[in-house]
């Protein structure tokens, strides 16, 4: 399970969130929580869910806490999560289970960093740490006396690693990238001098000495008219240094390194190193950002979330790149959780964020040069010579991240051998890949393939596109549009889009019209939500002998079938059947199962109403 407290209080479990019944629920639960593997008197829980105590408190207490072990089950490992002792109860959260206990570590880990001298390991642990904040500690829930001082507590301890944080980015020379959030920071908590004394201080590292000193005189002003005291003596003797000029402005960082022709626009013209066109030093641009928006309406995925997460942020000493390549059918949603992957780890490679369509669902896929060209340009490398061969180019690629921390998301990748020369050489890079193979013959750190949604998922889903508010009155509706969808994301995104563009139907009116496949596909296409140009898209990938055993599959009359009893339709023996049926696995057109009378396949039904459709193409064609 996941709980999170630093923010609204969020439970989720393999479905979904948990939902737990009344604000006393929940505050005795987050109470629990800041106790998490420590015994929590009943006093203390009775503290925390009221402000006045009722007559029986031991009495209130034990039922909340009976409707809480039943909404959260068995706890790591085996064995009840929570637990009686003698005089209160224990809560056994794994740490990996608890954003509280996973920002405590993170800041350690920056602590230690910041001691040992490695100011771009704290910088990365800092915003680790601070990245596990949605908003203020238990937003939105009404708790008692000795729960507001602990969340006074956790406000105090999260300002400390902002501050942390900035004294080592300061240090690294990233001051520029503080400026912004400094002067939200000073907004909200203009009492904490730390805080204007970095902002003054970034502020004439980056060479704006007027507004360093503004920002002085606004804090002396504040602090007066708010408190009647001077600036401390360490915001003094800031002021007093930026006004003597003895804090020099930190020169730019910035280089832009051309392979080929010298240019006729003042740059300078790189080449050297062992290999022809191979930097042997480099400066880097600014980190280069280059992700798609992040949905506002994901959801589910939490075990796939997690294994990718955790594969990417893990540390060892095998210095081996962590690629982790995500796979499935198309519409399944494999590009909206590496996005959603990469922007939740962001903090982690904070030298950028690379993203690359490598164009897998076109008519044809892009080759590794161009893609490899327009890396370069994204890390200021332009390559002007056309002679410069693959090998020189990737080898180019690699010395430009070579000691940076880099995610790279290869998008809708086709074979290996795309994607090969793409791969960074500094363990210290990550690597999302997507596609529809689960492409095997390359090196991966970790492989998921993602299954539909489950039903609570879809859902979920259904209702964040065409309105939460509909699933009140129509939840039954709601799950049978969710199966006649085949719970893959595309689909019943579309669902959600045309609802949303019908406000006046119920969802038992779209269950009705999709309920006729012979349209039902029509019906699913909404703008650029198309279930049928992703299926065209796996199609026109077959070889023709291939495609036509997809379209005379389809029409199988049981749902689950053996290569046994396929290969009379398709008219060759089972050997060359099996091979014809599992062509289209690796095209995740069908699915196998084993079983114990042998592999067992079955078509999507979303699939299988297309296949019929190319079907009767097919015979008009032959016809």
């Amino acid at each position: 399970m996941r709980f999170r407290l630093l923010g609204a209080l969020d439970v989720r479990d393999a479905t979904g969130a948990v939902v737990f019944v009344g604000p006393r629920q929940r505050a005795i639960l987050a109470a629990l929580l800041l106790r998490a593997n420590e015994v929590a008197s009943v006093g203390y829980l009775a503290d925390a869910a009221w402000e006045v105590l009722p007559a029986k408190p031991h009495s209130n207490v034990r039922t909340y806490i009976s409707g809480l072990r039943r909404r959260l089950g068995d706890g790591p490992g085996s064995g009840e999560r929570l637990l009686t002792r003698p005089g209160g109860y224990v809560l056994r959260v794994a740490p990996a289970e608890l954003d509280l206990t996973v920002f405590e570590e993170l800041a350690g880990q920056g602590e230690r960093a910041m001691l040992s001298g490695d100011l771009h390991r704290a910088v990365q642990r800092f915003e680790e740490s601070l990245g596990q904040w949605r908003g203020k500690p238990l937003e939105g829930l009404s708790v008692g006396t000795p729960l507001r001082a602990e969340l006074s507590r956790l406000e105090e301890r999260r300002l400390t690693v902002v501050e942390r944080h900035g004294e080592a980015a300061i240090g690294l020379g990233r001051h520029e990238g503080l400026i912004a959030n400094l002067r939200l920071l000073v907004e909200d908590y203009p009492f904490r001098e730390r805080l204007w004394a970095q902002l003054m201080l970034a502020l004439n590292l980056a060479g704006r000495q007027a507004e360093a000193l503004r920002a002085f005189h606004d804090a002396r002003r504040m602090l007066d008219e708010e408190l009647g005291v001077d600036p401390g003596p360490e915001l003094g003797e800031l002021h007093q240094r930026i006004l003597r000029g003895e804090i020099e402005p930190a020169p730019p960082v910035s280089a832009r390194i051309l392979v080929g022709a010298a240019p006729d626009d003042g740059r300078t013209a790189v080449t050297g190193g062992g290999r022809r066109g191979v930097p042997s030093a480099t400066a880097s641009d600014p980190a280069p950002s280059q992700l798609p928006p992040d949905i506002g309406d994901f959801v589910g995925r939490e075990p796939e979330l997690r294994q990718v997460i955790d594969r990417l942020t893990h540390e060892d000493d095998t210095m081996v790149l962590p690629v982790a390549v995500l796979s499935g059918q198309r519409g399944i949603g494999k590009t909206t959780l590496a996005v959603h992957v990469a922007h939740r780890l962001r903090c982690h490679y904070p030298d950028g964020q690379l993203y690359l369509d490598l164009g897998g669902s076109g008519s044809v896929p892009r080759d590794a040069r161009s893609l490899l060209t327009q890396l370069l340009r994204s890390l200021g490398i332009v390559v002007s010579d056309p002679a410069v061969d693959l090998a020189d180019l990737s080898g180019l690629f690699r010395a430009g991240l070579a000691g940076r921390r880099v995610l790279i998301v290869l998008d809708d990748a086709v074979r290996a051998e795309q994607v090969r020369p793409l791969l960074p050489g500094d363990a210290r890079c990550g690597v999302i890949i997507t596609s529809q193979s689960r492409l095997t013959d390359l090196p991966a750190t970790v492989r998921v393939r993602l299954p539909p949604l489950t039903e609570t998922d879809a859902v979920e889903l259904l209702g964040e596109v065409a309105g939460a508010h509909r699933l009140r009155s129509g939840y039954d509706d709601a799950v049978e549009l969710v199966r006649l969808c085949d719970a893959l994301p595309l689909a019943v995104r579309a669902a959600g889009a045309r609802l949303a563009a019908k406000p006046h139907w119920p969802i038992g009116q779209l269950v009705f019209r999709l309920s006729d496949e012979h349209h039902r596909l029509d019906r699913l296409d909404i703008g650029d939500l198309t279930v049928r140009a992703r299926l065209a898209a796996s199609y026109g990938s077959l070889d023709a002998t291939t495609q036509r055993a997809f379209c005379l599959v389809s029409l199988m009359e049981s749902d689950e079938f053996r290569a046994c009893a396929a290969a009379p339709l398709l008219e060759v023996p089972v050997g060359k059947a099996t091979d014809l049926l599992e062509a289209l696995v690796d095209a995740q057109l069908i699915e196998a199962t084993p079983a114990r009378d042998g592999i067992r396949y079955r078509m999507p039904v979303l699939v299988r109403l297309y296949a019929r459709e190319k079907a009767v193409t097919m015979c008009d064609a032959t016809s």
